[in-house]
């Protein structure tokens, strides 16, 4: 859809009754015009999760997203 969470974690993750996964708190999100288009902007979110191209200050793309969401995934499993 376009859009690169860029807050991705535990708290942002949501389950509801029937087991559907939901991703929320888009506040530092940002929406892209296309799959190659990067986000230079200020990284904000919670500096944990963050992949280290943004802390160098590279643009953020959708991998910085899955760099978060490898974060959750091993907090979950540890």
């Amino acid at each position: 859809m376009g859009i690169v969470h860029r807050d991705l974690k535990c708290a942002n993750v949501l389950i509801s009754q029937h087991n559907i996964v939901k991703i929320g708190d888009l506040n530092v999100s940002v929406v892209t015009r296309k799959a190659s288009h990067l986000g230079k902007t200020h990284p904000g979110g919670t500096p944990f999760y963050t992949a280290p191209e943004v802390w160098a200050g590279h643009a953020c793309d959708f991998k910085s997203d899955i760099w978060s969401l490898g974060c959750v995934a091993y907090e979950l499993c540890a």
